[in-house]
């Protein structure tokens, strides 16, 4: 980056090295099949799910409500 840039966003002031992870309540997670119709964007959960209902066609969000990971489907355009 330039310089300009780096002269913009300069840090003022102490900042801490590390933040504390905030304490999380355990809760299943929820695994959600992401589909697109004529623009518009569905989110449908999928209960009880398993490894064997990630497809090569779909796209999904698994939420362990500390992360989340996306699945892109090797056939997803």
């Amino acid at each position: 980056e330039s310089s300009k840039f780096w002269s913009l966003v300069q840090l003022i002031g102490n900042y801490p090295k590390q933040f504390p992870k905030p304490n999380l309540q355990r809760q299943y997670p929820t695994l959600k099949l992401c589909s697109r119709i004529l623009g518009n964007w569905s989110f449908i959960e999928i209960p009880d799910f398993s490894k064997e209902d990630l497809c090569d066609e779909d796209n999904f969000i698994l939420d362990t409500h500390d992360q989340i990971q996306l699945w892109i489907g090797a056939s997803v355009v």
